[in-house]
């Protein structure tokens, strides 16, 4: 979902709506996205497949981050969508696996 609000926001910028609030949603988007990644990255439950979907996220994450924190700048629309979509994709497969830690118990 994070990945969705924060793709939202950059494209409506992109769109024309410069306004304080659309960036200041964007920021707190993207700084929640960064949090909760590396969160997740720490957990106990993580099993090798999860940390390496994890960290496909990471280096997907890389390459539209400098779009996203450089707003303004403008950047690649279709690399932008790709990508948060590719990101969105991952973190459903991820939430799955979490799903399937959980309910065979093995999260302690």
């Amino acid at each position: 979902m994070l990945t969705q609000r924060i793709a939202k926001y950059y494209i409506a910028y992109q769109a024309g709506f410069h306004d304080s609030n659309t960036l200041k949603q964007l920021e707190t988007a993207v700084e929640l996205f960064q949090k909760t990644h590396q969160r997740l990255l720490t957990e106990k439950i993580n099993t090798p497949e999860i940390v390496k979907e994890l960290k496909r996220v990471g280096k997907l994450w890389k390459v539209v981050e400098r779009f996203y924190l450089n707003v303004k700048e403008g950047g690649l629309p279709r690399i932008v969508f790709v990508t948060a979509d590719s990101i969105m994709n991952s973190m459903d497969k991820v939430t799955r696996m979490y799903a399937k830690e959980v309910s065979t118990g093995k999260s302690g």
